[in-house]
């Protein structure tokens, strides 16, 4: 058993995001003494989490306690440097100065109070650091090596945090900064580490394959003369997901047939008005945002005909390896990682540029194919357990966290 683990979050266990990390915490709290989460933003919920883990946050008041005589303050000529040589970045990334500066300051702040964090509960360096996310924590991290506060951190990378052009300028802050202090950063995909190792080939060698994983829950039930035919997604309902797209192509399915969605988000309600034009052998049930736990109680319990995910970009999405894990066939836009899970084995993979006909193409021909048999959700069920089963993953991820000091 290792020491200590420090886990930066940006909400998890708050909340209902980061539902991924719910699989992965249990076998963080097993392999060390002590696990410490320190988070972005709190929430009012939080879910149950091993024993053995303490909960922080870095205070969800920031606006109002920050203050930027105290960022000044706690600059150091290595972070100074650094923030310079990010500005440059950034203008020519056609960012405005004035915003650079502010988020230098405000990102220097962040640093300054997680400092004080790991000094009240006697953090030593000796810790081992590990930010989920391959961004701000990043970031602050980096700046807390800079000035040796801690000896060295990790990183995974999964999407929005990997892709540079799904931000703003095609533009992620302080990239180079946190490739030059980071240990290890575990990409969750082939095509994310092969995408990092090209953007960035002088540190290649500090980038990583570290597929996710989910837990075993079972077979999704077959279907009975009584089911309809089922279509299931799982998002956020943001505008990169593309769920408006999954209602028009409904618009030209003929055969009955119930739609689910997982998830919630800003564009809720133009997807409910979407909905309300669908002819009426289509069935639609928006369930939402639920628990984990009650969504892995879905696909144990009611039949699914097909998952689907039609993204605009993906990391390599675990809403497609939970389903994949109960033997649900997929059908998926070829994007970031996609393809490493959507094969011959588990489904179909579509064009990006799909068009809502083709989708119902797809749809429809599906019903009657081999993918819908009880033969091909046991290959699926195989795949998972080959590639994403997380009792395998999540060991061989921890066995490599202990090689992260330099």
């Amino acid at each position: 058993m290792y020491d200590t683990l420090v886990l930066l979050t940006v909400q998890f266990p708050y909340g209902k995001s980061e539902t991924f990390l719910e699989n992965e915490i249990s076998y963080l709290a097993e392999a060390f003494s002590k696990v410490y989460i320190i988070v972005h933003n709190k929430a009012i919920s939080i879910r149950e989490v091993p024993v053995n883990v303490v909960v922080l946050d870095i205070g969800e008041d920031f606006e109002k306690q920050y203050k930027l005589t105290k960022s000044l303050k706690y600059l150091s000529p290595a972070t100074l440097k650094a923030f310079m040589v990010e500005s440059k970045r950034g203008l020519r990334k056609g960012n405005s100065k004035n915003e650079l500066i502010s988020y230098s300051l405000r990102i220097n702040y962040k640093a300054f109070l997680l400092e004080a964090i790991l000094k009240k509960h006697n953090l030593s360096t000796n810790a081992t650091f590990y930010t989920y996310w391959f961004d701000e924590w990043a970031t602050i991290l980096a700046i807390l090596k800079r000035k040796r506060v801690i000896q060295a951190f990790i990183s995974r990378a999964h999407g929005f945090d990997l892709y540079e052009e799904r931000n703003d300028n095609n533009y992620i802050k302080f990239r180079l900064l946190q490739l030059q202090e980071v240990s290890k950063v575990f990409v969750i995909s082939h095509n994310g580490e092969a995408y990092l190792k090209s953007k960035y080939p002088k540190h290649a060698h500090k980038i990583h394959l570290s597929y996710l994983g989910v837990l075993d829950h079972g077979i999704n039930p077959l279907q009975t003369v009584a089911d309809k035919f089922t279509l299931v997604s799982c998002s956020n309902l943001l505008p990169v997901k593309r769920v408006a797209l999954i209602a028009e192509a409904l618009k030209h399915v003929k055969l009955p047939i119930k739609w689910i969605h997982f998830g919630d988000g800003p564009l809720m309600e133009t997807i409910k008005a979407s909905c309300k034009l669908l002819p009426s052998n289509v069935e639609v049930d928006l369930k939402g945002r639920i628990s984990n736990a009650d969504l892995m109680g879905f696909y144990k319990q009611t039949h699914v005909s097909l998952f689907i995910n039609i993204s605009k970009s993906e990391g390599l999405p675990v809403s497609i390896m939970e389903a994949v894990s109960f033997g649900i066939p997929i059908l998926a836009t070829n994007v970031g990682g996609t393809s490493e899970i959507v094969t011959d084995k588990t489904g179909i993979l579509i064009d990006e540029d799909v068009t809502p006909l083709l989708i119902a193409k797809e749809i429809s021909a599906f019903k009657n194919s081999y993918f819908s048999t009880s033969d091909f959700r046991q290959n699926i069920k195989a795949f998972w357990k080959q590639h994403y089963d997380a009792s395998v993953n999540y060991l061989e991820f921890i066995g490599k966290l202990n090689g992260n000091k330099k």
